[in-house]
């Protein structure tokens, strides 16, 4: 199992019971993770230890996993993201679409600014 993976899952299981406080839930769940690798590593670790490169290197999202129509990612105030087709505007404490275009859910994590979290997709 890779450690977003593990990540999601707590957080989708635990979002009800912390909805108003999702960074709290984000930290906390963090924790469980690291508790959890230190027991039994995730299957990134070892990647991440090489430093071996991904799809796109210097990146706050697992681009490979993005789906096909996906050219944007970014991260709201409450360290929500999503996957966008055409790119987002910021507004107020989250991202918004102006056009008619898809949007998924992507996962949590916590980012230095959400305001600068948007990402394109290097193809």
């Amino acid at each position: 199992m890779k450690r977003q993976e593990f990540i999601d899952g707590c957080l989708m299981k635990s979002a009800a019971a912390w909805v108003t406080d999702a960074p709290a839930l984000l930290k906390w769940v963090n924790e469980v993770a690291d508790e959890r690798a230190k027991q039994c590593p995730f299957d990134d670790d070892t990647v991440q230890a090489t430093g071996q490169a991904t799809e796109q290197a210097d990146t706050l999202y697992p681009w490979e996993k993005a789906p096909e129509w996906a050219n944007y990612a970014a991260t709201d105030g409450g360290g929500v993201w999503y996957w966008y087709e055409n790119e987002p505007k910021l507004k107020s404490a989250r991202w918004e679409l102006w056009s008619d275009s898809l949007i998924t859910y992507g996962g949590y994590h916590e980012v230095p600014d959400w305001k600068k979290s948007l990402e394109m997709r290097l193809r």
